[in-house]
């Protein structure tokens, strides 16, 4: 009786193993996206600043931006808009996909900067801004922003451009700062996890 008992765990074992080794290859891996920025550009208001430098590069997976600006007096933040426009390829065809209203800017550029992480800054962000800001080696974090862009319904294969373009405003609703960006997004499925 004992010697059956353990002939069919035995069994029950190398049945599980098998469908575990099996299924490996019948899944099907989820679907990557990769952000690659083809062109950037950020104007500020004259009266207010002047941007001295703005490059971007792609390295491996990563989009990495270095900036630096100046800001004349003090700044303050009050009202920001996001237009993500979704298009088809070569930039055609292209629609307002996903707005974001986004207010009293100063109490939230903390949580603004949960989207990126900055290698190195000369001095701390926080309102007023005023005097020389430095950054070097600004990265997105695709863990959290690629999941904002893309919802779990969003058929990413329906385009592969996104345009954004982003306002600034001071409580005058006065244009501080502009800037626009034309990026590729590549959607592929690997074949290993």
């Amino acid at each position: 009786m004992t010697l059956k008992i353990i002939t069919i765990k035995v069994i029950c074992i190398l049945s599980i193993l098998s469908r575990l080794s099996l299924s490996k290859d019948i899944l099907v891996q989820p679907i990557r996206h990769v952000l690659q920025i083809t062109d950037l550009s950020l104007k500020i208001n004259e009266t207010v600043g002047k941007l001295i430098h703005l490059d971007h590069k792609h390295y491996m997976d990563k989009e990495i931006i270095d900036m630096d600006l100046i800001i004349y007096d003090n700044f303050l933040l009050y009202y920001g808009r996001i237009d993500l426009i979704k298009c088809k390829e070569y930039f055609l065809n292209c629609i307002i996909w996903k707005s974001y209203d986004i207010s009293n800017l100063c109490e939230n550029v903390t949580r603004l900067l949960h989207f990126v992480k900055i290698g190195y800054i000369n001095r701390e962000i926080r309102c007023p801004f005023r005097g020389e800001y430095n950054f070097k080696n600004i990265t997105f974090d695709k863990d959290t922003i690629l999941p904002t862009i893309f919802g779990p319904l969003d058929k990413s294969w329906d385009f592969n451009s996104i345009k954004l373009n982003i306002k600034i405003f001071n409580i005058d609703h006065f244009v501080l700062l502009f800037g626009n960006g034309n990026a590729k997004i590549l959607s592929y499925r690997s074949k290993k996890n």
